[in-house]
């Protein structure tokens, strides 16, 4: 913009120069004829300094708008050329873990055959030894069956006894009120040692002939214990109930009919012991419990009272 300004103000300068000229004599036209070539002369070196500046600029603008293209297409090929690595890394990796897979997995093969083998020869000798045995422990369980049962005769004849005990001393506790705490303790004392007595020496039995007859679980011995009770064969019904919750503790209406069955033969610690239990998991049985004719004997019991009130 100033050089056009200033080419402005050296053309009429330079129309005035050639007017006086013409005009007038001919020394002073040398004068002007040569301000103007120096006018010319620089205005031309001005041009050229622009054009070589402005040659510049374009060169500079040119060199970096092809380091900016040059940056902007490496860019853009990063993101490709960092997947397409990424994916051969991938696969690389995959297959390496699918080699090394494979080979484990031989490995495991391998040693698993050859425990598998050990296994099958070590019980293959267990069973030839076991085949020579079986027939002595046959016979040594067929002994054991005889002994138990003549035991259990003995007892149930014992049972008889007490049981006539049991009444001679129910008359002497009615006509005679001033012992009624002696004979109660001694009554309690001599049936939970017998009834405890009969349980140790049958539960073998029952365990031996679980052995030889089918599994039941704890529903059958429930049902066997409830026969067993509606017979009053109490004994045996606590057995069929203790072998319910022996295979399911938490078995609430076992434990309830076993609390029973231990009230109606006035054994006390037992009866509260399972009806506590049965509670705690069903508390439903403790309004139960409180009309219950099997708990009339123990009814009276503070022990009772405070579990049934609680």
């Amino acid at each position: 913009m100033k050089i056009n300004k200033q080419v402005a103000l050296a053309l009429p300068f330079l129309f005035l120069s050639a007017a006086a000229a013409v005009a007038q004599p001919q020394p002073p036209a040398t004068t002007l004829s040569v301000q103007e070539q120096q006018e010319v002369e620089r205005l031309r070196l001005e041009l050229e300094i622009r054009d070589r500046v402005q040659s510049e600029v374009d060169r500079a603008f040119n060199r970096t708008t092809t380091l900016l293209n040059t940056l902007l297409f490496i860019l853009t090929l990063f993101p490709i050329v960092a997947a397409v690595g990424v994916f051969l890394l991938r696969r690389s990796v995959i297959n390496q873990i699918v080699s090394e897979t494979q080979n484990q997995l031989e490995q495991i093969r391998d040693k698993f055959a050859t425990q598998l083998e050990e296994e099958v020869t070590a019980n293959l000798k267990k069973t030839t030894e076991n085949s020579q045995v079986e027939s002595d422990s046959i016979l040594q369980l067929n002994s054991l069956i005889s002994e138990a049962q003549a035991v259990l005769g003995e007892l149930k004849e014992q049972k008889n006894i007490l049981a006539q005990e049991f009444e001679r001393l129910s008359y002497n506790h009615y006509y005679q009120p001033q012992i009624e705490t002696i004979n109660s303790e001694h009554q309690n004392h001599l049936s939970e040692f017998t009834l405890d007595a009969q349980s140790d020496l049958v539960a073998p039995i029952q365990e031996l002939d679980a052995n030889t007859n089918q599994i039941l679980n704890a529903n059958d011995y429930l049902i066997q214990g409830n026969a067993y009770f509606s017979e009053g064969r109490y004994l045996e019904a606590n057995q069929s109930y203790n072998a319910a919750v022996k295979i399911e503790p938490n078995f609430s209406e076992a434990r309830y009919n076993n609390s029973r069955c231990y009230a109606v033969q006035y054994r006390v610690n037992l009866a509260i012991g399972n009806l506590q239990w049965a509670i705690d998991i069903e508390p439903n049985y403790k309004e139960m419990a409180k009309a219950d004719s099997a708990f009339d004997a123990i009814r009276s019991d503070a022990q009772f009272k405070k579990l049934i009130s609680e």
